[in-house]
């Protein structure tokens, strides 16, 4: 029973990081977008922004995240995505052993 648990939680944590990757993603192209099409599609744009720009203003709060004009700010947020989840899969592994 409990590797079941397990394995519930682990494709959780999995599929949370994979949709909020996405969200990132989604939230980086849409700089390039003309504002008419983020004003036709503004309350999904809108959501986007509000689930991502606090974890991006962070991002560019204490890491110079600039290259000349490039915002490196989403790339670094999917890093720190990929490794937060790492240290929750590797911690409950962990645990689960035991």
């Amino acid at each position: 029973m409990a590797s079941n648990i397990h394995i519930i939680i682990v494709d959780i944590i999995n599929g949370m990081a994979t949709v909020y990757m996405f969200l990132i993603l989604i939230r980086s192209l849409m700089t390039w977008l003309r504002q008419e099409v983020i004003a036709k599609f503004f309350g999904f744009f809108d959501a986007v922004a509000k689930v991502t720009d606090p974890v991006l203003n962070l991002i560019r709060k204490f890491f110079p995240s600039y290259i000349g004009r490039v915002d490196l700010s989403p790339f670094i947020a999917l890093l720190l995505v990929e490794i937060i989840k790492y240290v929750f899969i590797y911690g409950l592994n962990l645990i689960y052993k035991l």
